[in-house]
């Protein structure tokens, strides 16, 4: 059944993002006390982004204008169907941040789930303050159509 993924439900993403903010508690993020509302810095489009294997994928993370520009240090988190992880951005044949935002290279079928922008606040006072995006789901399908000229 390799290169078929079903579609997430909105109950599967609730249960995903309940997931993602126990986890980034729990283990990747440092524990602060919070000195504020910590939603609302993160902005990520709440749409799914289609694409076939091999493209591009663009996800876009931006700070909310409420919010200071600079100061941050950004994960990305994915949440498919039976697990989770901390992307390895130190990886730049598959990533890239662009600001905060995520492109991913050479797409596969496997790079499917739902993506969520973090962001850790390095300035005193309120130094490990984190934000972390709503979501973004990313469905890779299919092998990419080979284009042919005629000559």
């Amino acid at each position: 059944m390799q290169g078929i993924m079903r579609s997430f439900t909105s109950s599967q993403v609730a249960d995903m993002r309940r997931l993602l903010w126990f986890s980034l508690m729990l283990t990747h993020l440092p524990v602060t006390e919070s000195t504020g509302n910590a939603i609302g810095c993160i902005t990520q489009p709440g749409e799914e982004i289609r694409q076939k294997t091999g493209q591009v994928a663009i996800l876009p993370c931006n700070i909310s204008s409420n919010c200071p520009a600079r100061g941050w240090r950004y994960g990305w988190f994915v949440f498919k169907e039976n697990s989770h992880l901390r992307l390895n951005l130190n990886n730049p044949l598959k990533y890239r941040l662009d600001g905060a935002s995520l492109h991913i290279k050479s797409l596969n079928t496997n790079d499917s789930g739902i993506y969520h922008c973090a962001a850790v606040w390095l300035e005193p006072p309120t130094s490990g303050l984190h934000h972390v995006g709503s979501g973004t789901a990313l469905t890779v399908t299919g092998k990419r159509r080979k284009k042919y000229f005629k000559g």
